[in-house]
């Protein structure tokens, strides 16, 4: 039900190789819950994905940034 309360636009990114978080029951779940989300998953991406996919994730926020 909490996540009904996100009311404006979200961007979600996840590693789909993150094992401490795994993406399933977490970005996916968050995904499907919240209206409006759009959900990025960065094949290959660990848990540290700030560290190694900061490349990616920066275009990827600056894209959605853009559009917004």
């Amino acid at each position: 039900p909490w996540l009904a309360a996100f009311d404006d636009n979200l961007e979600i990114l996840h590693g789909t190789d993150d094992a401490t978080v795994p993406i399933a029951p977490s970005a996916r779940a968050a995904a499907r819950g919240i209206a409006g989300s759009i959900l990025h998953e960065i094949d290959g991406g660990p848990h540290g994905l700030l560290a190694s996919h900061k490349q990616q994730i920066s275009g990827e926020l600056i894209a959605f940034l853009r559009g917004v």
